[in-house]
């Protein structure tokens, strides 16, 4: 009698349903499109940020008022307040600052100003981002020149996205 190795439809059916039923539940886990979605979008705020403080700090050194601990600036009929050449985060005298010069969604949130939410921001430094409690940060910080964290002479702009 000769003997006949192998599997029957039915068996590999079973297991092809059990892979499936693995991967539905496995994949989300190991594909997250929404987090590298809104990591993407802060650093195309980070890139846009980059973009506007360089610019405006041209500007700044043509009109030779880069070095100026303050001043007012017109860029392509903006008057922006600047700090050392560069875009404050927050203007205090009514003119455009960083936010004026960035198109933002509005499922983004703005957060200046002191607070629990902002977790230790003021008015030298602005998030945008969707999260911005320090456990799970999802935002990108600018620091104006010689803000709290920054330096004198240069902006920072650091992106925090591991609670995204």
């Amino acid at each position: 009698m000769k003997t006949v190795k192998g599997f029957t439809l039915i068996e590999l059916v079973v297991v092809i349903i059990i892979l499936g039923i693995l991967a539905v539940t496995a994949a989300p886990k190991f594909i997250d499109l929404a987090g590298d979605a809104r990591r993407a979008t802060l650093q195309g705020i980070k890139g846009a940020m980059v973009s506007t403080a360089e610019l405006v700090y041209l500007k700044a050194a043509v009109a030779g008022v880069e070095s100026d601990s303050r001043a007012d600036l017109d860029v392509d009929s903006v008057i922006f307040e600047i700090k050392h050449g560069y875009p404050e985060a927050f203007p205090e005298g009514g003119n455009a600052g960083i936010l004026d010069a960035l198109e933002l969604d509005d499922a983004l949130e703005i957060c200046f100003g002191s607070g629990a939410r902002c977790h230790q921001s003021n008015s030298s430094n602005v998030r945008i981002g969707f999260k911005m409690t320090p456990d799970e940060p999802c935002f990108v910080r600018y620091i104006e020149s010689g803000g709290t964290d920054g330096v004198d002479g240069d902006v920072t702009i650091i992106v925090e996205d591991d609670g995204c």
